[in-house]
Parts: structure tokens; sequence; C-alpha cells
């Protein structure tokens, strides 16, 4: 069995639709008044009203089940929860049954809001509603009573480190579980609304009705409806049973057929697959118009409880290692005990009728026990209930039951027993999503980002804390015959501005995505918004200067994204990009203090080759963060991209005490053909200040804490230019010591290209000498780079690192660290080689050279590679400067008009000293010399917190004096003392 979460989902206005023969009730189609909630909800395939009073799928009066969303195929003409008990009362038990939905009357008995609420009064609460995400959502605890402020402890415990922490139920929905959660309460306690049997009749339920739904291929025909069901009495109720009524009309309501799938096997017409399915009932068609299928899984039921109040199956363990222990799907489960089909002559109309066919019950004379109906008689209007029980609900006690409302198409082609086997593919998925806690594919969690204020421009930075995530979905996968999810599948970064902060109202300015050779593009999404991945390479900061107005608020949002794939099949996988949600942030672009001096840097070339082509560009991401500090950038010795074929280049950033602040970093480049300038940003993170809050002791002292994030605090950007490059790159041999005839060393103009990434761009000593052994060999220097190159057995056929060395190569193939005479043909040094004799004819034995003889190997005028070069980048953190030659405070607008462009409403009226020094005092004066108003200004604001110089030189006037009261227009006069100047000046007020 199963149990499910917390969520509900969002709906739009039908726009109309007119069935061909809708079921009938035995009375004229209730129509709740204006005060209750109906919305029509679509989030994915599905298309069906929800309300606040138990009653989905219900167009009141007409079929209200859409599926798919727009085909004007009805399914479902309307379904809710039933509800029943035994109470006691003065003449003994009481047999009691709440309707969500009486697919009799078309009418529901429950009543919108929470118990507290009840009964009366709906017209004057408004947020008694259903809240879809996400517009309004969540719902907003201080407009309920505290009833459904509080939480409920459960028996799920989610690991921190080496512990585990207790879950937690909350009638009051905090975050949404899906991508579409719905919510709402509803209640059975007014009088009025019951219709069945004796009045009144309320058990005194409070219930709390959630949906979740997804988009993704395999559950994106489900809509997952939970009940949790509250007693709000003092006294327990016994004997209770929970269930699910459907009226599902498949097209023409009149040749409907039920089938029950009971803890059995379903097969595909060719009986070559299977699935398993259990406790789902589901409609079709008879004439196949529709032609799909309409199933409900029973997916949760209350828990079977221990004589000492434990609950059977919860272990203490993570099962299925998605992070969470004791999940509900866990626990022992009463499951589906009774599915009762019926039709409208023979409906269950009273309490006790209603009880007996919640209890599996036939209804009539002598009311046998027949639990599960499993045999359909033929095609008519047919209505269903799945029900669970009997179990007893303490005072406050909470029940709970889940179904999946899910529909799929149908293969007809087989026999009659294998049509229902899409629809027990889908069920095996709604299952999936159960049995996993309704974890889903989610995208990665969004970096921890800071906007920093700039003048005519803002620069975001942010940290790499989603690279690390790890998609909870990644052990479920496979049940859902998916061997190719990813379990790490973070890709990029998006970055987001609005004016307004609001949805809809946001433009991407950028994006950035891993080099990993993955190319994407989400064309189900509108060109200016929709997700590239190019291989453009990863960043962590941004700055944004296009077009921003000084003094004008912004909202920006970086959000990250993954790409997983779906399918089964290798060679068709169907590719997922999910992204994070964005988070607004409001900044406003200010002028700098006066007095600022911002960051200073420098670089130079500190070892490596000389005619090396590689610019460097330090950036202060952060300025208020840079110290004094010098970066090495140290390019180790290339490797070999095996995939690419080609060199990978390798780097670290240290500080210059040593530590490494940019870890071992490789990149690959093609140096075979002509190439773009390639850019590469390697990031120094550091600890950053991105908050500044302050306290105050119960002494009254005042301290001033720091809130510190791993952010970015520079950027390196280097570029490199590599030239084409030849097969052969080396120019000439000389002989610049000893006798050996220099015109019989050969540079060929062929050479294997295998070897090629490991050129360097280097000139090269070779020096003779003799082994211990009398062997004659040499050493060879490279001379731009002031580094000995290692002998290296270099095989022909091979493209392995031994590429990156010397060695001779012999007539027969092989090569050696020695030359032999009659046998060595060439010498290899780096990536290429030269001739001992024309015509690749050995070297003889007469000609040899000497010990001590030196050659230099000259390499062709091409840009160096960046191998074993080093570079310093030395920063001076900003400062502000003690004095100024003269202060040049503004203030804008002046004059200052009613309604400028910086007000966004009436009441709250400004002005701005721009300009201004980083610590300062302003006085406004009246043209009498009378004070009106001091402002003191500080680039920091502790007090309210904020970054360090997050306000610059920018101070706002609320135009009200000490008093509160707006002055009188005309000419006034403003005085700024500071320790680096003072500054005198004039501005006119107009109303």
């Amino acid at each position: 069995m199963r149990t499910i979460k917390r969520g509900l989902c969002y709906l739009f206005l039908l726009l109309g639709f007119v069935g061909i023969a809708s079921a009938r009730t035995e009375t004229k189609p209730w129509k709740p008044s204006r005060i209750y909630d109906y919305q029509w909800y679509q989030k994915n395939q599905w298309r069906m009203p929800i309300t606040n009073y138990s009653t989905f799928g219900y167009g009141i009066g007409r079929p209200g089940g859409e599926w798919p969303a727009g085909s004007g195929d009805m399914y479902i003409y309307g379904a809710g929860i039933w509800i029943g008990a035994l109470k006691r009362s003065s003449a003994g038990k009481d047999t009691l049954v709440s309707n969500g939905y009486n697919p009799n009357s078309g009418r529901s008995e429950m009543t919108p809001g929470c118990y507290d609420n009840a009964p009366g009064g709906y017209s004057s609460r408004a947020f008694e509603k259903v809240y879809i995400y996400p517009g309004d959502w969540p719902p907003n605890p201080d407009d309920f009573p505290a009833s459904l402020q509080d939480s409920v402890l459960t028996p799920l415990r989610i690991p921190t480190g080496g512990d585990t922490i207790k879950g937690y139920f909350y009638y009051l929905p905090r975050k949404a579980v899906s991508t579409g959660d719905a919510w709402t309460v509803f209640n059975d306690r007014d009088p009025e609304n019951h219709t069945s049997g004796r009045t009144p009749r309320p058990i005194g339920i409070e219930a709390y009705q959630t949906v979740y739904s997804w988009t993704l291929p395999w559950n994106r025909d489900i809509v997952f409806c939970k009940f949790d069901v509250r007693n709000r009495t003092d006294d327990s109720l016994h004997g209770v049973y929970l269930g699910m009524v459907c009226d599902a009309d498949v097209g023409n309501a009149t040749d409907d057929r039920c089938g029950l799938a009971l803890c059995k096997y379903l097969y595909n017409k060719d009986h070559t697959d299977s699935v398993y399915v259990d406790n789902m009932g589901y409609v079709y068609s008879e004439d196949a118009v529709p032609s799909g299928f309409v199933g409900f899984d029973f997916l949760q039921s209350p828990f079977v409880k221990n004589p000492d109040g434990s609950i059977d199956g919860f272990d203490g363990i993570d099962n299925n290692e998605n992070g969470l222990i004791d999940e509900p799907a866990e626990g022992r489960q009463l499951g589906m005990t009774a599915f009762k089909i019926f039709i409208l002559a023979n409906d269950p109309t009273d309490d006790f009728a209603q009880y007996l066919a919640l209890s599996g019950h036939d209804w009539d004379p002598p009311y046998n026990y027949n639990p599960y109906d499993s045999i359909d008689a033929g095609p008519a209007d047919k209505r269903f209930l799945q029900a669970t029980g009997p179990f007893d609900l303490a005072p406050d006690e909470l029940a709970t039951v889940t179904i999946g409302v899910i529909a799929a198409n149908a293969d007809r082609s087989g026999e009659r027993t294998t049509w229902p086997f899409q629809l027990g593919v889908a069920s095996r998925a709604a299952q999936a999503a159960y049995d996993n806690n309704w974890i889903m594919p989610e995208p990665p969690p969004s970096p921890n980002v800071t906007p920093i204020p700039g003048d005519g421009r803002v620069t975001l930075v942010w940290d790499d804390f989603p690279e690390d995530g790890r998609d909870r979905f990644y052990p479920v996968a496979p049940a859902l015959q998916n061997p190719y999810y990813i379990e790490q599948d973070f890709q990029g970064y998006k970055v987001y501005r609005s004016r307004t902060g609001q949805p809809g109202d946001w433009r991407l300015l950028t994006q950035f995505d891993r080099i990993d050779g993955i190319l994407y593009e989400d064309t189900t999404v509108v060109e200016s918004l929709r997700t590239k991945a190019g291989d453009r390479g990863l960043a962590y900061s941004y700055v944004d200067s296009s077009n921003l107005r000084l003094g004008f608020p912004y909202y920006y949002g970086v959000t990250s994204f993954d790409i997983n794939y779906l399918g089964a099949n290798p060679d068709s996988l169907d590719t997922l990009s999910l992204e994070s949600g964005i988070t607004a942030l409001h900044v406003v672009p200010r002028t700098q203090p006066g007095n600022y001096k911002p960051p200073e840097s420098d670089w130079f070339q500190a070892g490596g080759n000389s005619h090396l082509r590689l610019g460097i560009l330090p950036f202060a991401v952060s300025p208020h963060a840079v110290r004094d500090e010098t970066y090495r950038i140290q390019f180790l010795e290339p490797g070999y991209d095996r995939q690419g074929y080609q060199p990978a280049y390798r780097f670290i950033v240290t500080e210059q005490d040593g530590d490494t602040v940019v870890g071992l970093t490789e990149f690959g480049m093609h140096i075979d053909s002509v190439t773009d300038t390639f850019r590469l940003v390697p990031t120094v993170f550091d600890s950053v200040v991105t908050k500044v809050e302050k306290k105050v002791s119960v002494t009254g002292d005042t301290t001033y804490d720091t809130t510190r994030a791993w952010l970015p605090v520079v950027q390196i950007g280097m570029w490199l230019q590599m030239d084409q490059i030849p097969l052969q790159f080396y120019e000439r041999v000389d002989v610049v010591f000893g006798s050996y005839p220099e015109d019989s060393l050969i540079v060929p103009e062929l050479a294997d290209n295998k070897w090629l990434w490991a050129y360097r761009g280097s000139n090269y000593r070779i020096t003779w000498r003799t082994n211990d052994n009398g062997a004659l060999t040499c050493d060879v220097h490279d001379i731009d780079n002031d580094i000995a190159v290692p002998y290296r057995y270099c095989d022909r056929g091979s493209v392995a690192d031994s590429a990156n060395g010397w060695c001779f190569r012999a007539l027969r193939g092989w090569a050696s660290d020695t030359l032999e005479p009659n046998q060595t043909i060439s010498f290899y040094i780096c990536g290429s080689q030269f001739l001992f004799r024309p015509g690749q004819r050995p070297v003889i034995d007469t000609v040899l050279p000497q010990p001590g003889d030196t050659w230099i190997l000259y390499t062709k005028n091409l840009s160096p590679a960046p191998s074993y070069s080093a570079f310093e980048v030395e920063f001076k953190a900003m400062v502000f400067e003690g004095s100024m030659p003269k202060l040049d405070v503004k203030v804008v607008p002046n004059p200052y008009l009613v309604r400028n462009e910086w007000e966004r409403h009436p009441d709250f009226r400004k002005l701005k000293f721009i300009n201004l020094p980083n610590e300062c005092t302003i006085r406004i004066y009246n043209l009498a010399g009378d004070l009106i108003k001091t402002l003191e200004h500080n680039d920091t604001k502790p007090d309210i917190g904020g970054l360090p110089n997050q306000y610059g030189g920018d101070e706002d006037w609320d135009l009200l004096n000490e008093n509160k009261q707006k002055p009188a227009p005309g000419i006034y006069i403003f005085h700024v003392e500071s320790d680096v100047g003072t500054q005198v000046g004039k501005f006119v007020v107009i109303y």
C-alpha cells in the first residue's frame, strides 16, 4: 500500500464543453453559491475542476474531467471523498456518512474552510479557497485559526549528518511539492449541507485536500489527490471508513464498463511484457469513443497500529536510498478493503446504505459481505466506490487516503484483459512517486547570490553550491526502466533581471554551462527565455551595465539548471532540463562615494616562454572583499585528451603563501588548425561578507555580526591565441659546438600528427654525453621554459603521454635513449622529429656526435603553448581616501517636482543626494536658516543589514522634516560635513 504528501493544484476557467451523454443524477444538478470556490485545474495532461468543498472533476451538471486537456474527450463526471463513522449519541451509536460528492444528487455535504469557522459566514472569508501553486501559494497562516497553525509529528525521519530529525505534517502547506500543488480545507460541521438520512448529520471532521501533478513523460497523465481527515470532536470516532467515489463518464455515459486490478499482473497484447498493479479500479467505453481508460489507483490508506501504538514496517533504515527514513509507504496499511460498482438505479442514498457500501457490504437485504465487485454485468452509466477501514480516530487524530487519478490510451487489438496494460504502466509510475515520498526529478538548488550595486551597474556574484547537488530521484529511476538517469546532473546557470520582480516580468540576461560536450536547446520555451547549453563554460559573476538608471530599483535572480535523460533506449533518449526557481533580489544602482578608490590590479609573466601570446584581465568581482594579495597562475605540463585528440592544458591558482585557491583546472584546444581567441576565466573563491547585522546585547552594547558566504572575490580572465600549426613545426638544427656535419641534420616536412599535442613552441638545447655503459646519449633542455625534457619511450603507434619527451627512433621502429650506429634514423622531441641523414637513412658509425657537442633545435615563429608558464596577478584593496580636493555632491532631481520617476506612489516622496563621501552628515535648512532635517550618511548600514559600501555615495530624503511634516515649496540649502571636506549647495522643491 502507499501514502502521500500534501500540496494542491492551480486551475483555469473552462470555456465550455457539451458532452455526448452525461451521467444522470436523481435530482437537479446542485450548483453551489458563489462563495464556494470552484476552479479549473490544468498542470499536465489532465483538465478538471477542483473545489473547496471536496468535489473534483465535476463540471456542475456536466462532465468535468477532460483528457488530454483540450481534446474534448471527457472521462470523469464527478468525484469526491466519503467518510463514514459510528458516533456515540443519546440512543447509542449512530451511523453517519458525510459525502464530498454524492453521484445520486451531485451535491457535497462539505463546508468550505476549517471546522472552527463553520457554520455560516462563508462570504466574508475569501481566504477559505483553493490555493494553487505558484499564483497565490502558500496560504498565509495568519488568515487561519490557531488550530491550523500547529504541526503533527510523523514517523518520517530526515537524516542530518550522523543523526536524524523527526518529520512534521503541517496542516497549512509551507512549500510546493510538485509542479502543480493545490490545497484547500473543508469540514462537515454545517447541518444545512447534509441531505442523507436524518438531519442534522455532521460527524465532526475537518479535511485537508492536497493535489499534486507533474509533467514528466511517465506521470503527466496522473493527478494525485490526498485527503487528510481530522477528528475535530472531543470523542473518538469508531468504525471509521474513508472512501473515494467516482462517476467516471468515458464519452457516452451509458456504455461505460468497470474493471478491478487487485494484486494482479496486467499483460500487453503479445504477452511479452507485464506490470504488477494493486488496488486500482478503472472505467472504459464499450464503443471505444474515446478509446482511453481512466483509473483510480488507491495509493494510501491508514496505518495498522501495533498494541503499543507503533507501526509495523518502520525500521529506522533508508531502504530506497533517497535520504528519508520510515517513509509512509514503508508502514503497514489497511489497504483498499472494498470496491463497489453501482448505477443510478441502485445508488446508496442514505447514511445506512452508504456506510454498508463503505464497509464492503451489499446495501440491499440480506446485506451480504461482498467487498470486491470484480465482475461487470454490462455497459451502463457506472459509478464505483473505493474504501478503506475500519479504524478508530481519536480526538484531533489524522487519517489519510490518497489516490492517483490516471488516464491512458489502450491497445484494443488483443484480448480484453490486455486492454488496460498502459493504464497499469502509468499505475507503476504513480506507485513509484508515492513510494518515493513524492521525490521526482528535481532541478538543482539555486546558488547563493549576492547583488552588489555600483555606479550605473549591478554585479551579481554566486557560489558553486548547486554543482555538488545530487538528484534524489536517481535511486528510483531504474524502477521506471530508465537506467540512463544521471545522479549528478547539474549543467549551468541562468541570470535574470526584472523591474518589478513579478512573474512574467523577467528578462534572461545570459547563461553559462559546463564545457562537457553536451549541447541542448529547450525549444518548448520561447526563444528569449529558453535554456541553451552550448559548452560556453561556467562563471560565478555577471556585471549588468545595460542602460541601468541610478536610483531606480531592479530585481535580479540567478537560477541553476540540469540536463538529464528519461528514455530507456540509449539511441533515442528523451532529454529533460529542469530549472530552479527565481529568488528575486532587490538592488538599486547608485553613485560611488566621492572618496572611493577602487581595487587596483596588475600582472606580469613570472616564468615560461616569453613569446607566449596570453593576456590577463584581472577583475575585482566583489570590490569590498578584495584584499592586498598576489595570485600565481601556474601552468603544468600538458596532458592528452583522448576524446578530442588534443592537448589538455592544466593550471592551478595559488595565493602568495602557497595556499591553493583554484584547484587543478583543465581545458583542451585544437592546435592543428586556426583557432579563435580562447577565453578562460578562473575564479578565485574566498569568504566574502554578504551581510552586516547590528546586534544589541541585554546590557545595551552594540556589536556587528557579519554573515559570510563562499563567493568569488576576483576573476582572472585569460585569452590565448593559437596560430595554425603545420605538421612540422621545427625549422632547423644548428650545431653550435662540435664537428658533426650540420647539413646532414634535416627537418622533414611531414610528421606524425598524433604527437602534435605535445607541442610547446620552445627551442631546445641538445648536449651530447655518454652514459655509464659508454653508449652515446644526450640531455635535452627546453630553453624557453628553462626546464629539462625527460626521456620517454615513444612508440610510433602510440598517442599516450609518452609524446611529451624525447627519444631516438630506430630503423626497426623501436625507440631508445641511446644512439645506435647503423640503426638510429631520427631524433624525436615533444611532438615532432628531425633526421640524422637525408632519405631517412640511419647514422653511420664513422660520423657520430661527440660528448660535449651542443646542438640547438629551433621552432618556427608560431604561438607557443602555455605549458609550464607562470603569471602573477597582484590586487590592492579598495580604500576610502582621507582627503579630497573638493566635494561634488549633487541633489537629484533638482528642482524636485511632485511625482518624479523614482516615486511609485504619491505617499512616498524621494529625492537623492549623490556623490557623497562614504561617511558624512547632511543638514537641510530653509532660507530663514532654520534646520529642518539632519541625515546621517554611511556607505554601510549594519543596523538594517547590508554589504560594505552597499549604499555608496547616495542618501535618500523622504521630504519630511524632523516633525514628520511636509516642508513648504521653495529653495533649500544643504550642508555636507565630513572628515574629507565640506560643501554647501541649494535645491528647489516644487509641489
